[in-house]
């Protein structure tokens, strides 16, 4: 990375490169190779800032990625050593490029943000794990190919208060603004047991306006309100015939009380409304017709609708001790309703082979109650730390899975009961200093398919490090027990 003014104060520069290979962690005891889970990935990064005059500020990025991995990551007996011969590929080429231009006068703020992104993936693997000749009366050999190309471009109008405007003898800070974005992704699977190859388009175009006010009613009282509404037309159409252009409305709010009692910290309650657009499944559309046809109710799969959520929290956050010590701790209760949760079926074929999809689904309710607490605190000059803990109660209230199952009252997947951070850090020196850190995580189910769980664990890492005001050097290690 290299960055600095290009001319005078009023143009900088930024350009940051990065590569990172290797041979990953996977053996292919079948091809006798070490890196068919290979890792070779390559980024460059460019950022201009220019101020053309007091008051603007204008700022261009400019990205490219350049992905080009091994996938070979599935093994029959679940371990590091796979058998297949025909490894797969995970690769991503992309373009993107962003301006952000901003106007400070006296009173008003004003943004104009746009982006553009172009992006090709493939992601392809061996789907029977294996290669031919491993089982001859049992064995299936099959191939499996997604590759995308999906354009992006989204443009922000925003309009915001540059000082504090007066309403009723009360100070008023708001903000407005426009939102606009068009996604359109092209998707061409490959695969051994379809006829040809199978072919869509989905494109999104969303279309929002929003705003929020934050009044201060006193010294102490302070309240906010925003709202943000939102078309998103979506169409969808495949080499099979199947086309969709469903239209949706959607709207998000948040109502916010905050008081601020100076010496023991700010207390807040906040409402808000939240959602998650609907969409596509393109793995259940792009399946063999064959398939489809002997899975009942797979139809009812092909797309999924939008989730809605409610969220009430209260909250607290203060310094103490002189300004030593900061905490923040926030209670929340969500209720969401359309659920979008991460299903898969497992399809059986009439040669004994399998196919595998995953896609998105709706469970009809579910709720999270949480608690989250974060400590910082300086116990002497020399010696400071941290905590945070998270705890997390997440379940489903009604939900009958793709397989049938009533999911009722049972965690949600990727939902760990309780996480955890404690460091430490103490400085030897002005230069010389040490840190450890303990972090954990509870067990959780990997999908609402199956009873699979990722199990708990803690771990401690290590770090020592030296550091002067223009250069430093750290020797650490990550689950040093």
């Amino acid at each position: 990375m290299v960055s600095g003014p290009l001319r005078g104060g009023d143009l900088l520069g930024r350009l940051a490169a990065y590569q990172h290979r290797s041979d990953g962690f996977i053996r292919n005891a079948y091809l006798g190779r070490s890196d068919s889970n290979r890792r070779d990935e390559r980024m460059l990064r460019g950022r201009l800032r220019w101020y053309p005059q007091d008051g603007q500020q204008l700022d261009l990025m400019l990205l490219r990625a350049d992905v080009d991995n091994g996938y070979d990551a599935f093994s029959l007996d679940n371990t590091r050593t796979t058998l297949s011969d025909q490894p797969g590929r995970d690769r991503q080429l992309s373009n993107a490029a962003g301006l952000h231009w901003q106007y400070t006068g006296t009173t008003l703020r004003g943004d104009v943000l746009a982006s553009v992104a172009d992006s090709e993936s493939e992601y392809s693997y061996d789907e029977d794990w294996s290669y031919v000749g491993i089982a001859p009366e049992l064995e299936y050999s099959s191939f499996d190919r997604y590759l995308r190309d999906r354009r992006s471009y989204s443009l922000q109008l925003r309009l915001s208060s540059a000082q504090p405007a007066g309403f009723r003898g009360h100070d008023l800070d708001w903000v407005a603004g426009l939102y606009w974005l068009d996604d359109d992704e092209r998707l061409r699977r490959q695969y051994t047991y379809l006829d040809r190859d199978f072919r869509s388009r989905f494109e999104a175009k969303t279309a929002a306006a929003f705003g929020q006010a934050d009044l201060q009613l006193s010294s102490a009282w302070r309240f906010s309100a925003g709202l943000r509404v939102a078309r998103r037309a979506m169409r969808y159409g495949d080499s099979e015939g199947v086309g969709a252009q469903p239209d949706t409305t959607l709207w998000g709010g948040k109502l916010a009380l905050g008081f601020d009692t100076g010496r023991w910290g700010n207390f807040y309650a906040a409402l808000s409304r939240g959602y998650r657009a609907g969409g596509v499944n393109a793995g259940i559309l792009a399946l063999p017709p064959a398939a489809a046809e002997e899975t009942a109710g797979i139809a009812a799969l092909r797309f999924f609708d939008q989730e809605l959520l409610y969220n009430v929290e209260v909250g607290h956050k203060g310094r103490f001790a002189g300004g030593r010590i900061h905490s923040a701790l926030t209670l929340f209760y969500m209720d969401r309703s359309e659920q979008q949760v991460r299903g898969s079926l497992v399809l059986p074929r009439s040669d004994g082979s399998t196919a595998f999809v995953d896609f998105t689904d709706n469970a009809a309710s579910g709720h999270n109650l949480g608690l989250e607490l974060e400590l910082r605190g300086q116990v002497t000059p020399r010696l400071g730390g941290y905590l945070n803990v998270g705890l997390l109660r997440a379940r489903f209230d009604d939900y009958i899975n793709a397989d049938g199952r009533d999911l009722a009252d049972r965690e949600q997947a990727h939902a760990p009961g309780f996480q955890f951070a404690l460091g430490v850090r103490y400085a030897v020196t002005d230069s010389l200093y040490a840190e450890a850190q303990w972090e954990g995580r509870d067990s959780f189910y990997f999908s609402d398919r199956h009873g699979a769980r990722a199990p708990d664990f803690a771990l401690l890492h290590l770090r020592l490090g030296w550091d002067s005001d223009r250069r430093g050097v750290a020797l650490w290690a990550r689950n040093v027990l």
